[in-house]
């Protein structure tokens, strides 16, 4: 056989079995979500007559948490799509998609049992690109059937039209702090608050084994979710944007929607308050994350955000001048961030501090115009010493609206010091 003839019947059988490409006029995709432009993405190739669409760019879009990871390991090529919390191995010329466990920093380092179907095996155009798979996977097995996805190829537009992450959805935000039990909550249908995380017990965020802990139940119902406990199986189950999350304390297995997933960091309690961790909560729950490592600060978002900071050295100024403002007792600066009381007096670690002449305590921490105190002491105004616990508590919360014989963060400015001559009157 001539070699003339033997190059053109390999030309023929590789023509035959590699994938043949039709680039779009157009070399960038419009991506909408819920009516809005969030950016454009590269056009998807033609196929053998399916449109092939670049899912790690989308995905990204969809969730700017989302990743590509493309390893050009021979004999094939494979990417590591990650989103909401979810990881997709991804191989060209391949049907077959694992899903994969994804740690908090990210990583997919375990399989999950579950295999996906691709309508037709998945391409990478160019060595510069990442994988492109048919839309079908995206529609129905990352996003979902409840969720409308739309390919305009007039208008070269993609349109996902999100229910659940609709951007007719309240839009929200909380931003906390590590060691800090304040919470900043801005809503765009009302005033932006600070709260306390936890009024009964003052958690915090903390980080262990460099994972970050969250007491994650009153977070969760500011989003408007659901939070319950079941104390026979120590079982957590968290419900927001119609994702459901089952978490166990020191079990490192969750349920999610169904599926059974694998966490790097096991739920547990402090202080009588369950921690779960936050990354794998967040991405399970449909809430983006913005760690500020600078600042120790983490930042949760609910809800389409046109521009999201990426430094809020802004949030919980007060700190740094916590020393300064414990110093000094009966000073009469002023400032919004300083713990003055009713009078203007600057309160001090150590202070008893009392309410409406009924109710004292002393003061254990200050953290700018917030103090933390043990609420243990009463006048006569609130009845007799022989006062049943309970109906104490009772009384303390409806004269008061403090919690008796508990700790409770609260506004100085609330509250006045006891003086010397008071102080015979609480007990």
């Amino acid at each position: 056989m001539s070699k003339i003839k033997l190059v053109l019947m390999i030309s023929l059988l590789l023509s035959l079995t590699l994938p043949q490409f039709v680039f779009a006029s157009d070399k960038t995709l419009k991506v909408e979500v819920s009516n809005h432009n969030e950016g454009t993405v590269p056009s998807p190739v033609v196929v053998d007559g399916t449109n092939m669409f670049p899912i790690g760019k989308i995905l990204n879009i969809l969730d700017r948490s989302g990743t590509e990871t493309v390893v050009r390991d021979k004999p094939s090529v494979h990417s590591y799509v990650t989103f909401q919390g979810n990881c997709y191995s991804i191989t060209e010329g391949k049907k077959e998609v694992t899903g994969y466990v994804v740690d908090e920093s990210g990583v997919c380092f375990e399989p999950t049992g579950k295999v996906y179907q691709l309508e037709k095996a998945a391409v990478y155009p160019s060595d510069k690109e990442g994988v492109y798979v048919p839309l079908s996977f995206i529609e129905k097995d990352i996003v979902g059937s409840e969720n409308d996805t739309i390919y305009l190829k007039d208008k070269n537009t993609l349109v996902f039209n999100m229910y659940t992450w609709d951007e007719q959805e309240e839009k929200m935000s909380i931003i906390l702090k590590i060691g800090d039990p304040w919470m900043y909550i801005s809503n765009a249908d009302k005033k932006d608050e600070t709260k306390q995380i936890d009024p009964e017990e003052g958690s915090t965020p903390v980080i262990r084994d460099d994972r970050t802990l969250l007491p994650i139940a009153n977070i969760v119902k500011e989003f408007g979710g659901i939070v319950t406990w079941d104390g026979n199986e120590k079982k957590v189950s968290i419900t927001l944007n119609r994702n459901n999350v089952d978490l166990w304390i020191d079990k490192n297995r969750a349920v999610v929607n169904g599926a059974v997933k694998t966490l790097d960091v096991a739920p547990t309690i402090i202080s009588n308050k369950t921690m779960v961790p936050l990354k794998f909560v967040s991405d399970n729950l449909g809430l983006k994350l913005v760690w500020d490592g600078k600042n120790q600060v983490i930042a949760l978002y609910k809800g389409m955000f046109d521009n999201v900071p990426s430094d809020y050295s802004e949030y919980f100024a007060y700190k740094n001048d916590e020393k300064t403002k414990q110093n000094t007792k009966n000073d009469k600066t002023t400032g919004n961030d300083k713990p003055l009381d009713i009078n203007g007096n600057l309160l001090k670690v150590g202070d008893v501090v009392q309410i409406n002449n009924m109710f004292a305590g002393e003061i254990l921490e200050i953290q700018g115009s917030k103090i933390l105190i043990y609420w243990n002491q009463r006048s006569a105004l609130t009845g007799d010493k022989k006062i049943s616990e309970e109906k104490m508590k009772f009384t303390a919360m409806f004269l008061a609206g403090i919690k008796w014989h508990e700790y409770q963060w609260g506004d100085a400015k609330t509250v006045s010091i006891v003086g010397v001559s008071e102080s015979a009157f609480y007990y």
